[in-house]
């Protein structure tokens, strides 16, 4: 089952967040909630696999 984890502004975040994720083994989907033309004005969710919450959480808060 997939969880979403965090609500992101825009494709530059979400991309930047994606790739930390990723590069640290986490299974990344990225989904889309808002429908404005401008993707740095949209918001996306970034959801991870149930049993990576956890660590995909802990990689974001120590990224801040």
């Amino acid at each position: 089952m997939w969880v979403v984890i965090y609500l992101a502004k825009g494709k530059s975040v979400v991309t930047e967040l994606r790739k930390l994720l990723e590069d640290n083994g986490i299974l990344v989907i990225i989904r889309r909630k808002t429908n404005e033309a401008d993707e740095n004005e949209a918001f996306f969710e970034i959801l991870v696999p149930q049993t990576e919450v956890e660590a995909a959480q802990d990689i974001i808060i120590e990224k801040d």
